[in-house]
C-alpha cells in the first residue's frame, strides 16, 4: 500500500468513525452527561448529609466509545470522610486519618493506610475499628471495605448484586468501587514532572493541573498471578479480585491516577479521539479474544499517551489516520517485545505484570506485527457498528448520500437520546431515595425537609458552578412539583382555595422542560375547578 492508499483509507476510516459517533460533538455531550451525573450525586449525597463524591472514569465520561462497543460504566465514590495523608504533619485533628506506609518491600503501585489518633497525629496502637488489622506491630487499615448491599439491590431487576474483586454493584453494565482520596501526588506518582520529555504534550497548563488532582486509594491487593481467575472487565480502575495466596492483599490499597489520566485524555484533539477509539476496536475485535480483558483498553490508553508524547504533534491529521495508528501499534510491539509496559503517571510498573504471561505477549506481539504489516487492512473485518463494512461500501462508492446523510442524523440522535435517558434515569433515581425517604413522615415533616433540599438546591442554581447549576434543574423541578402536589392536594381536600405559595412552588417546577411538571399542575387546576386554566395548560 502506499503513500496515496494509506491517505484514502485515513480519510474513509476518517468519516465512518464521524457516522458512528466519533465527533467532536458527540464526545462533547458524552462528557458532558457524565460529568452532570456525577455532579448531581455529588450534590444528592451532600444533601443527605454523606460525605461522598461521584466519579466516573473510562470510556463513557471521556467520550471514547461508540455503541457498538458496549463500554461498562467505571464509577468510584470518594468517602471525604477520610483524610489520607503522606506526612505526620498533615494530620487533621477529629478526623479519620490514614497514613500512607511504604516499605523496600512494598509492591509497585501499593501502599498500606495505617490508622492514626483523632486527637494527636500518633498511631493507633490497638485495632478497635471494623477494618483494622494489626500487622507488623501497626494498626493497618484493610481493604475490606463495607458496602451497603440492600442499598444496591434497590436498583437490580434480578434483586442479585454483581461482585468483580472489590467492584460491586447491580448490573454487569457498570463497576462500582468506593475509594479514598491522598490531596498530595506520591513521590513514585512524580515521575511525569521529573523524566525528560520532548516538551510539546502535556503542556504546561495541563501539567499544572495534573499536578492538582491527588491521588485515589483504591481497595484493591497486588498479585503477580495471571493465572488467577477474574472478571474484571473495568479498564480504568483495574479492579481484581483478592489472591488468596497472597494474605497481605487485604492490607494494600492501589495507587490510581485516573483523575490525572482524564485530563491527558480531554485534551486529545479529534484525530488523536478517532485513533485512540480505533485502537480500541483492533483490541477488542482481534486482541480480546486470544487473552480476554487481561490485555485491556488500559493498556490501549498508555500506548496512546507515550506515542503522543513522543511523536511531533502536526502528524495527527485527518488523512494520516492510518499512519498514526500504525506508531501507536509500534509502539506497543516494542513494549511487547521487551516484556515491559510502563505506567505513564507512576514509576515502577509493569502493567503486563499479573496480566500477561510471556508467551501471550509473543502471540500478541505477533497478531500486531501482521496488523502492521498489512498497514491495518484488518480494519476490513471490524464488525464492531459494521465499521469493516461501512469502509468498504464507500470504497466501492456504493453509499448513497442522502440515504447517509439520514443514518448519521439517526445515529446522532439515538446516541444523544440514550445519553439524556442516562442522565434523567439516575435522576429520578436520586430523587425517588430522598422521597422514600420522607414517605413515612407526616405532611408537615415531609414539607419541612423538601423545604431544606429545595432551598439548597436554589442556593446552588444561584452561586453554584454551571455544572452545579445545570445538574439543580432536574431535582429542583422534580422536588418543588411534588410538594407543590402534596399541599395542594391538602387544600383541595379541606375545600381551601390554592395558596400563592403553592403556585410558586409549581412555577418553579416549570423550569425545566418535564412534563410530568406541568400535568401535575393541569391535575391541580382540573381538582380546584379551575376548567378553562386546566385546558389552556394542557393545550399549550
Amino acid at each position: 500500500m502506499d503513500r496515496g492508499d494509506l491517505r484514502m483509507m485515513s480519510l474513509l476510516l476518517s468519516r465512518v468513525l464521524e457516522d458512528i459517533g466519533v465527533s467532536s460533538y458527540i464526545i462533547f455531550r458524552r462528557r458532558r452527561t457524565w460529568l452532570e451525573i456525577d455532579t448531581h450525586n455529588s450534590m444528592l449525597c451532600t444533601m443527605n448529609g454523606k460525605q461522598i463524591t461521584h466519579f466516573t472514569f473510562g470510556s463513557q465520561s471521556e467520550g471514547t466509545t461508540t455503541p457498538g462497543m458496549q463500554s461498562d460504566v467505571d464509577s468510584l465514590r470518594c468517602l471525604n470522610s477520610v483524610h489520607v495523608i503522606l506526612d505526620l504533619d498533615e494530620w487533621k485533628q477529629e478526623d479519620y486519618n490514614l497514613l500512607v506506609k511504604t516499605t523496600e518491600q512494598s509492591p509497585p503501585q501499593h501502599c498500606w493506610l495505617q490508622r492514626l489518633r483523632t486527637d494527636l497525629p500518633l498511631p493507633v496502637t490497638h485495632a478497635m475499628l471494623r477494618n483494622d488489622i494489626e500487622c507488623e506491630g501497626i494498626v493497618l487499615h484493610s481493604n475490606a471495605v463495607v458496602v451497603n448491599r440492600e442499598h444496591l439491590r434497590r436498583f437490580s431487576l434480578s434483586d442479585e448484586i454483581v461482585r468483580h474483586g472489590p467492584s460491586i454493584s447491580w448490573t454487569e453494565a457498570r463497576d462500582n468501587v468506593l475509594a479514598y482520596k491522598c490531596a498530595r501526588l506520591p513521590d513514585e506518582c512524580q515521575i511525569l514532572f521529573q523524566r525528560p520529555r520532548p516538551g510539546h504534550w502535556p503542556n504546561p497548563d495541563i501539567l499544572e493541573r495534573a499536578r492538582q488532582t491527588g491521588v485515589f486509594l483504591v481497595p484493591q491487593g497486588y498479585t503477580e498471578s495471571p493465572s488467577r481467575p477474574s472478571k474484571c472487565r473495568s479498564t480504568a480502575l483495574h479492579v481484581t479480585q483478592y489472591d488468596l495466596y497472597y494474605p497481605k492483599s487485604k492490607l494494600e490499597w492501589r495507587l490510581s491516577t485516573s483523575m490525572m489520566e482524564r485530563i491527558w485524555v480531554f485534551d486529545f484533539n479529534i484525530i488523536q479521539h478517532k485513533v485512540y477509539v480505533l485502537l480500541k476496536m483492533l483490541r477488542k475485535s482481534f486482541l480480546q479474544p486470544i487473552v480476554g480483558d487481561r490485555f485491556s483498553t488500559f493498556h490501549m490508553k498508555t500506548c496512546m499517551f507515550f506515542t503522543i508524547e513522543t511523536y511531533p504533534p502536526d502528524i495527527w491529521r485527518e488523512d494520516n489516520l492510518v499512519q498514526c495508528v500504525i506508531y501507536c501499534l509500534t509502539t506497543l510491539k516494542r513494549w511487547l517485545k521487551i516484556k515491559y509496559c510502563p505506567h505513564y503517571t507512576i514509576a515502577g510498573v509493569n502493567l503486563f505484570t499479573g496480566k500477561l504471561f510471556q508467551y501471550e505477549q509473543n502471540i500478541i506481539a505477533k497478531t500486531v506485527t501482521n496488523m502492521l504489516t498489512s498497514n491495518l487492512q484488518c480494519c476490513h473485518f471490524i464488525e464492531m457498528d459494521s465499521l469493516g463494512a461501512k469502509v468498504m461500501a464507500l470504497q466501492l462508492g456504493i453509499v448513497i448520500s442522502e440515504n447517509k446523510s439520514k443514518n448519521i442524523i439517526n445515529q446522532t440522535t439515538s446516541i444523544t437520546s440514550n445519553l439524556c435517558y442516562e442522565f434523567i434515569g439516575n435522576c429520578q433515581a436520586n430523587v425517588l431515595l430522598l422521597m422514600d425517604k420522607t414517605n413515612s413522615w407526616d405532611l408537615q415533616q415531609f414539607e419541612q425537609a423538601n423545604l431544606q433540599y429545595i432551598t439548597t438546591l436554589l442556593n446552588i442554581s444561584d452561586q453554584g458552578t454551571a455544572l452545579q447549576q445545570e445538574s439543580a434543574t432536574f431535582p429542583l423541578a422534580c422536588l418543588t412539583s411534588n410538594l407543590a402536589s402534596a399541599l395542594a392536594s391538602r387544600c383541595i381536600y379541606l375545600g381551601q382555595p390554592i395558596t400563592q405559595d403553592i403556585l410558586n412552588l409549581y412555577r418553579l417546577s416549570f423550569d425545566s422542560d418535564l412534563l410530568s411538571t406541568k400535568l401535575k399542575f393541569a391535575s391541580m387546576l382540573y381538582r380546584s375547578g379551575q376548567y378553562e386554566a386546566a385546558e389552556n395548560c394542557l393545550s399549550y
